[in-house]
């Protein structure tokens, strides 16, 4: 679903495979088939604080952003070597990226439908942001104001 008008933006490792740190089992067969079946335009994943959800949009805790892409990729090297990750490339509203250059809420949590309705198969439907993800090896979430000025810089031009 690439187009040349879309912006690049960062892969962020949302989940891995395995065990969490609260005994659950996040399969790498599951975050493969969500990678694969993820379609915003079949239903977009929104961002939100610790799997809160507000109908008010001026609310503390209103959608933060968007899921615009995942893929799903093994990892081969370091101490999750032999796991699977989950990747989601996520258009952060201005609060969102204000909360995570605080430090706030730095990390996330997917939220997996095991059975989506459209086809039966694994689906993200949100994602969280929070202080105490229960995947392993989840990335710091982090919108670089360099980034943007790359692609200001490069509009202007």
């Amino acid at each position: 679903m690439g187009s040349a008008n879309k912006p690049a933006r960062k892969k962020f490792r949302v989940a891995v495979s395995g065990s969490t740190i609260d005994g659950r089992e996040i399969s790498g067969e599951h975050l493969k088939a969500a990678a694969k079946n993820y379609d915003p335009t079949v239903y977009g994943a929104r961002v939100n604080v610790e799997h809160i959800t507000s109908p008010f949009p001026n609310s503390d805790l209103c959608a933060m952003g968007d899921v615009t892409a995942l893929s799903a990729e093994d990892i081969t090297e370091g101490p999750l070597s032999g796991r699977t990750a989950l990747y989601a490339e996520i258009e952060p509203t201005d609060r969102m990226k204000k909360l995570t250059d605080e430090g706030k809420k730095i990390y996330s949590s997917i939220e997996l439908h095991p059975q989506f309705s459209l086809n039966g198969n694994p689906y993200i439907v949100g994602l969280a942001m929070t202080d105490t993800p229960a995947s392993l090896g989840t990335e710091r979430l982090k919108f670089a104001a360099q980034q943007r000025e790359q692609v200001m810089k490069f509009n202007n031009q």
